[in-house]
């Protein structure tokens, strides 16, 4: 995946935090998370997002990676990379 389309995923989360603020949160951003759940992250997306998470306090994007385990893929594994 390019970085150009990491940043509309990003941005489009973004999005559906703040909606889920202004109308579920009260307008408290530490009311609402944010979660982009993937197979894997490229080392440039994980900076941006740490970046991201420094400059706006208040507001948590966080990103977790999953897995199944073959041979039957019977089995989920999440791990939260930030």
């Amino acid at each position: 995946m390019t970085f150009k389309k990491n940043i509309d995923v990003i941005k489009q989360t973004l999005g559906y935090m703040d909606w889920a603020i202004e109308f579920l949160g009260n307008g408290d951003p530490n009311m609402v998370d944010g979660y982009i759940v993937a197979r894997s992250f490229d080392w440039d997306f994980q900076n941006f997002v740490r970046c991201y998470n420094r400059v706006n306090i208040g507001r948590n994007l966080s990103l977790v990676q999953f897995d199944y385990t073959p041979p039957q893929y019977n089995t989920l594994t999440l791990r939260r990379i930030i």
